[in-house]
């Protein structure tokens, strides 16, 4: 075997009595890995002779060495107490370390291919590594931590460690997470929602990686949606997420901003007299607003019932009452055409 590199090393606590695995983590960075394997011997010897030779295995020295320690390994590890908000680690003296698996990927060269060594270390135990400081001089070096352990047997069959050769890195990754029972972590993203005279149909504020995104879209009574804008990490996406009224996106992958705004619905109001004045004066009138209007013929002519239409309707039998030569609409739905004259 000539192996090439080291990548990826993944920890979890062993429990020794269930024979299962938990609490799994990536462990920073390899920078190096040795394993140290101890046996106890004996000999026999009779007529002059050996007649009867034992090795058994008894454990190993591991020295796992990374560009950091992540603060997982202070409490998987170690048994140390965390506030992982703020990034805490607290020593006590009778922090006991916990039995852990490690597994860890050797890429090495067979026959001129790549190929991909999982090697697990089924039961361990660590001590928290020395620690050393050195202030900056004229020349940068970086100074890296390991950690120092040991490995022993992790049932009654004697099973310490286990190697197991793959054509791919993912896949000898997929079998030592497989095997310590360390699922991917969920990534959520956040879903932020910006709407002004709008609903819409997605309720929550965080969404995971990978999942399809749908909003309905809503304006309120009376008014048209008007102006929607869609980003996904930073990078606009309106043209392909946005249609209709619906918001889609096939699978998140990044922070998602909504805005969406509304504009008040308005109709037009044109009124054509003729030697009549009327006592409204606005071009447009609000979707769902009354209107009111009273007509005055000029002095000495006579106003002859009007004609008043709303979308196209004639509705001069409901809105026109002759004797306060008034015009009530109750709710505008459309465009109001008023035609008087007075003769």
């Amino acid at each position: 075997m000539a192996y090439v590199g080291l990548r990826k090393p993944y920890v979890a606590k062993y429990d020794r009595a269930t024979k299962t695995y938990s609490n799994g983590f990536k462990y920073s960075h390899a920078v190096s890995f040795n394993i140290n394997p101890n046996y106890a011997e004996a000999s026999l010897y009779g007529d002059d002779m050996q007649v009867e030779y034992e090795k058994a295995f008894t454990n190993a020295g591991i020295t796992l060495g990374t560009t950091s320690t992540p603060i997982d390994a202070a409490e998987v590890m170690f048994g140390h107490t965390i506030d992982r908000d703020l990034n805490k680690v607290i020593f006590k003296a009778t922090d006991e370390a916990n039995y852990v698996g490690v597994g860890i990927i050797a890429p090495e060269k067979v026959d001129g291919a790549n190929k991909y060594v999982a090697l697990l270390i089924l039961s361990a135990k660590f001590a928290d590594s020395a620690e050393s400081f050195t202030t900056k001089g004229d020349q940068l070096q970086f100074n890296t931590p390991s950690i120092e352990g040991s490995a022993v047997a992790a049932d009654d069959d004697g099973n310490w460690k286990i190697t197991e050769v793959f054509d791919t890195e993912a896949a000898a990754e997929a079998f030592i997470k497989n095997y310590l029972n360390i699922e991917d972590p969920t990534v959520e993203f956040n879903v932020t929602q910006t709407l002004s005279h709008v609903t819409s149909s997605f309720d929550g504020d965080k969404i995971q990686e990978g999942e399809t995104l749908n909003a309905t879209l809503t304006a309120d009574a009376h008014y048209d949606l008007d102006t929607v804008t869609v980003t996904m990490g930073g990078v606009d996406i309106t043209a392909t997420a946005y249609a209709g009224g619906v918001v889609s996106i096939a699978e998140v992958t990044g922070d998602v901003v909504i805005t969406a705004s509304a504009a008040k619905i308005t109709h037009t109001v044109t009124q054509n007299l003729t030697n009549v004045t009327s006592d409204f004066s606005d071009p447009t009138v609000d979707d769902g607003a009354s209107l009111e209007i009273v007509l005055t013929e000029d002095s000495g002519y006579s106003l002859s019932t009007p004609t008043i239409e709303m979308d196209g309707v004639d509705i001069t039998a409901t809105a026109w009452d002759a004797t306060p030569q008034k015009i009530t609409i109750a709710d505008v739905t459309g465009d109001v055409v008023i035609t008087a004259s007075a003769s």
